[in-house]
């Protein structure tokens, strides 16, 4: 069985930075499932990123398995998510029986190597009680827009990743119109960065009614100033998309790497 750690409040750049810091390679040892994927019959990375919770639990067989027993996989998920799994560790929140006062825990590269060295006994990862199941259904039958966006970004040249995906979260949080990030990406298709494909389903993807309902939130976030986990969530709610991608877009904006 893979040791398996929830990160409810950071990044996969963040925590990419760490394992990076720590002499891990983001080429070899790093990979990221893509959505909609089946897992092979062996991990072909120490370790593996899942963005999308419904990916995670449509592989959990294999994730329980012996063969994954080397493999540590970090699941990207909101605390509702989290909590609807036990056997994992929850790596940046701290537990609480109510789920509703769950709080931030922050981590190091120091602290992430603790949890990442020290002596683990596996066992199966289970689903949860009803409570916690019915939240998990009400959430993705809203649908994942970061995950089609994070799949395209990371098919992006690992030379021009850093810059395209910066375009694409300033064109996210300002007034910026899809014309002018369609001609910014066409520049970078032409020195290679980008591919056409990738270029059209950027622009497709952004351009779709869900793109301008989180582009039309995560803009609302930045220009009011409205930026605790409180107002997020009630921004969000009014337009009918997930909290946690829009803090997600909003880190990402804000990282360097």
């Amino acid at each position: 069985m893979a040791k398996v750690l929830c990160c409810c409040n950071n990044i996969p750049d963040t925590i990419t930075h760490f394992l990076t810091s720590l002499g891990y390679s983001a080429d070899s040892d790093i990979s990221i499932f893509e959505y909609g994927q089946k897992f092979g019959k062996t991990p072909r990375s120490k370790f593996i990123y899942f963005l999308e919770f419904s990916d995670f639990l449509r592989n959990i067989k294999i994730i329980n398995s012996e063969q994954y027993k080397c493999a540590t996989i970090f699941i990207f998920c909101t605390i509702v998510n989290a909590n609807s799994i036990s056997n994992v560790i929850l790596l940046d929140v701290k537990s609480k029986s109510d789920i509703l006062q769950f709080s931030y825990k922050n981590i190091t590269p120091d602290t992430l190597n603790k949890i990442l060295t020290k002596s683990f006994k596996s066992y199966q990862v289970e689903i949860g009680d009803k409570e916690y199941k019915h939240q998990l259904i009400e959430q993705l039958r809203i649908g994942s827009f970061l995950n089609p966006l994070m799949t395209l970004l990371y098919s992006v040249k690992a030379e021009g990743h850093a810059y395209v995906k910066n375009l694409i979260f300033e064109f996210m949080s300002t007034d910026v119109p899809i014309s002018v990030l369609e001609s910014l990406l066409k520049d970078s298709y032409e020195w290679g960065t980008i591919s056409k494909q990738c270029r059209s389903k950027l622009i497709e993807l952004l351009s779709s009614d869900i793109g301008q309902k989180y582009k039309m939130a995560v803009n609302e976030v930045c220009s009011s100033g409205l930026t605790s986990s409180k107002d997020i969530a009630i921004i969000s709610r009014r337009y009918e998309i997930d909290a946690y991608e829009v803090k997600y877009m909003l880190k990402s904006s804000c990282s360097d790497t």
